[in-house]
């Protein structure tokens, strides 16, 4: 099985290369926007602000999420699932890979 970190700088170093990338959704946590099985396409993220959403690593290295973001302030990031009712913790830019 490929770790989430090898996962990350495999995502990361497509998108340097491509500035996209396609990917399928796994999960219901973006719905009614994104569903379980959509292809979608993902871009390099030049700028990120509230109401992107973005695809980011998780340290613990447990996933990697495709959660909007919902607020920022000095550089950090909180995100939450369009269909959850809990925020996301704390994340920095190095964290987040990609823009839908």
């Amino acid at each position: 099985m490929i770790s989430i970190n090898t996962r990350k700088k495999l995502i990361s170093r497509l998108l340097q290369q491509n500035r996209k990338m396609d990917i399928c959704v796994h999960g219901n946590s973006m719905n009614p926007l994104l569903k379980d099985g959509d292809k979608i396409t993902i871009f390099i993220a030049d700028e990120v602000k509230p109401g992107n959403i973005v695809l980011w690593a998780r340290k613990n290295g447990l996933g990697i999420l495709l959660h909007r973001v919902i607020a920022e302030y000095e550089g950090v990031y909180i995100t939450k699932g369009d269909n959850l009712k809990t925020l996301d913790y704390p994340i920095t830019r190095d964290d987040i890979m990609g823009i839908y």
